[in-house]
Order: structure tokens, then C-alpha cells, then sequence
């Protein structure tokens, strides 16, 4: 079996003063050393025993790599030794060089769901599997190293055109190719940024949300108990998802534990491995009032809440009693909720990202954009009176 180690050249010292990191073995007599694309410093590294020292998510990221640049040696060497074949230091290092011709990216990409399939939420495991079989279908033997620029507008080209896919259909197939990509990109299996031309800008979507007036309708509805007991469970957790922001997910398992004061505190399902936010809202009257109504039981969800599609179906129920004409999901509360707050507090998006708990304020300015259309049509009154 042939040794891996680590090795610095003590003469190449960096600007920096770190050192880049070889990993090195030793091939018919001769030794051959191979750049991972790590540096640290000289007191950071451990040469005996072949890693970065500490504890730190750098350090980690770093080990990650030398790890894989150690696996990636291994595999060549099982490889000849299983075949019987000679392996010269020439060899070895154009096998290395062009290890990543042996990784498919949708069997790597899967690889990696699977592996982190805990951290996802239900949804968005299913989409990534879902957008990287249509990446398969696009390319079955689409390899790592076949990542460049010209495959990712083939890409969208081919769902642009074939399969007919708007905008923010085609972004939520590249998302995944582009997240995939940088994970074998940090774990040093390639190299470049094949994404950095492409500007796909997404649809701006038509967010259905109750205004002032509609959302009133629906507290006085709830308010008069007059519905039937399913869709009056509906509507209680529908409006506390319209003064709270918090989605479906995270409602179906909230419980009084989320309490604490004053402020719902949650670190919500869906970003908790994105953002690793907690997100803090303070209880209105409105909330406060729901959450008694519930009378859940200590310990349980504090809501009774019903599947997703059940719940849409009941909500198309509930708008038709208050005359409301529009395409109301559930996940139109968060938008309600949401539009609501810039109306009332339009200078505020920030505080709005940190109560929606987005990651980043481009996510919550798509709010600010559907508030100016509803300003912009208000101001058509003006035109009217001119004539």
C-alpha cells in the first residue's frame, strides 16, 4: 500500500505567511507531490499525522479537502493494483489530473442529497431530486468535468425550449446543477465558476395576498363562528399565519415552548440549515387571541393542522363565503402578512427579512415590488381626475 503524506516546502513561504499544502506518495522509487489548494500556516498543520489542527469550520473545510485529494490517490492506486497494471509517476499524475472523468453528476449530485437529506426539509428534498432528473434527461452522462459555460446555456436553452419551462421553472433546474457543482468545486474535484455569465432573471410571480380590507373579512368571519368545525380549524391557523408570517410547516409544529415573553420564537424548518436563524416576532392581539382559541394541550402542536392539500381546498371554501375572487393558497398568508407590513411600514424591509427569516433581502424585496404596483394603481385616480 502506498503511504499518503502531507508536505510544505519551508522555502515557499507566502505574503500571507502560510504554505501551500502537498499531498505526496511515493511511485517506483520516485516521489510525486500534488497541490490540494490549501495553505496555512506552518504552526497550524500536523505533517505527522496528516491535518490541519483546530476546530474551526476553515479548518474543517480545509481537512474536507486534503481528505478527498487522499481519497482521490487511494482510488488510483486500488485501481492499477486491482488490474494488474504498472503505475509510474507519469501516469499517476495525468490519473489524478483527470480523476474527475469518472464522476457522473447526477450519481455524484445524488450522492450528496441523500447524504444531507436530513438537513432538508421534505420539499425541497424533492425538488433537488426532481431537477436533477431532468438534468439526467437532459445529459445522462453529463460528468463533473463537462461543467462549463456552454452546458449551462445548452441547459437552459433546452428548457427554454423543449420543455417549454418560464424563467423561474429553468432557475429552479440550475439552482441544483449550480449548488451540486460548488459543493465538488470546495471538495477540489474541479475548478472555475461555469455560472458566473449567466444572468437568468426569474418571473416575477403574481403573489396572491388578502389586502387590509379582505383580511378583515376574514377576522370577522372567524371572529362569528358560524362555519363548520373543519374550516373553522382552517381559518384560525390561516390568520395566525397572516399576523405571524410563519409557514405551513412551521405552524404544524408549533407549540407554546415557540413562546417565550411576548415573541413567537422559532428557527423556522424550512431555512434553519440555510441561515441558521432564529426568528423572533412579537405576539399581537390578533396571534395571542388564536393561540387561546386553540386550547391545545401542553406539549402538543398548539394548531390542529390538516394536510396542505386539504387545507387549500377548505381555504377556496372559506374565500367564497366573503366574497373573495382570487386564488388563495395557504402559503398566501406569508404574502399577506408580508405586503401588509410594507404597507404599513414601507421603509422597513430590513425588519421585514429578519421576521420572514430570508437569508437574503432580495427574497423580501419582491414584497416591496408588489407594494408599488398596488401604489402605482392607486395612483391611477389621478389620471381618471385629470382626464
Amino acid at each position: 500500500m502506498n503511504r499518503i503524506t502531507l508536505y510544505i516546502n519551508p522555502r515557499q513561504k507566502k505574503a500571507d505567511n502560510t504554505y501551500s499544502v502537498y499531498v505526496s506518495t511515493v511511485v517506483d522509487g520516485r516521489p510525486v507531490r500534488f497541490k490540494t489548494g490549501v495553505s496555512t500556516r506552518f504552526e497550524n498543520i500536523d505533517l505527522s499525522r496528516g491535518f490541519i489542527k483546530g476546530t474551526s469550520k476553515e479548518s474543517k473545510d480545509k481537512n474536507l479537502i486534503i481528505n478527498n485529494c487522499k481519497a482521490r490517490l487511494n482510488e488510483i492506486f486500488v485501481r492499477y493494483r486491482l488490474r494488474f497494471s504498472t503505475l509510474t509517476p507519469e501516469l499517476l499524475r495525468r490519473e489524478y489530473e483527470n480523476y474527475t472523468m469518472n464522476f457522473l453528476f447526477f450519481d455524484y449530485a445524488l450522492k450528496k442529497l441523500n447524504e444531507n437529506k436530513a438537513d432538508y426539509a421534505i420539499g425541497t428534498y424533492k425538488r433537488h431530486l426532481s431537477a436533477l432528473r431532468k438534468i439526467k434527461t437532459f445529459s445522462p452522462e453529463l460528468q463533473l468535468r463537462d461543467i462549463t459555460e456552454t452546458t449551462v446555456m445548452e441547459l437552459i436553452r433546452w428548457c427554454r425550449v423543449t420543455c417549454k419551462n418560464k424563467a423561474s421553472s429553468t432557475l429552479g433546474t440550475l439552482k441544483p446543477l449550480k449548488k451540486y457543482f460548488y459543493i465538488a468545486r470546495k471538495e477540489g474535484l474541479v475548478s472555475g465558476n461555469p455560472f458566473e455569465p449567466v444572468r437568468l432573471q426569474p418571473n416575477i410571480a403574481v403573489r396572491e395576498y388578502l389586502s387590509p380590507v379582505e383580511l378583515q373579512k376574514c377576522i370577522a368571519l372567524y371572529k362569528a363562528n358560524t362555519l363548520p368545525g373543519h374550516l373553522q380549524n382552517v381559518l384560525q391557523y390561516f390568520l395566525f399565519s397572516c399576523l405571524t408570517g410563519l409557514r405551513y410547516s412551521d405552524i404544524k409544529v408549533f407549540s407554546r415552548a415557540n413562546i417565550v415573553g411576548n415573541t413567537i420564537v422559532v428557527q423556522m424548518i424550512k431555512t434553519k440549515n440555510e441561515t441558521g436563524k432564529t426568528v423572533k416576532i412579537p405576539i399581537t392581539q390578533g396571534a395571542r387571541e388564536l393561540i387561546r382559541d386553540a386550547n391545545a394541550r401542553t406539549g402538543a402542536p398548539v394548531f390542529h393542522v390538516i394536510s396542505d392539500q386539504k387545507t387549500n381546498l377548505f381555504l377556496k371554501d372559506i374565500m367564497k363565503k366573503v366574497g373573495i375572487d382570487k386564488r388563495i393558497s395557504f402559503h398566501c398568508a406569508r404574502h399577506t402578512f408580508a405586503t401588509n407590513f410594507l404597507i404599513s411600514n414601507g421603509e422597513k424591509i430590513a425588519t421585514l427579512q429578519e421576521l420572514l427569516g430570508h437569508s437574503k433581502i432580495e427574497q423580501t424585496r419582491i414584497y416591496a415590488h408588489v407594494v408599488y404596483e398596488s401604489v402605482e394603481d392607486a395612483m391611477q385616480f389621478f389620471n381618471g381626475v385629470w382626464g
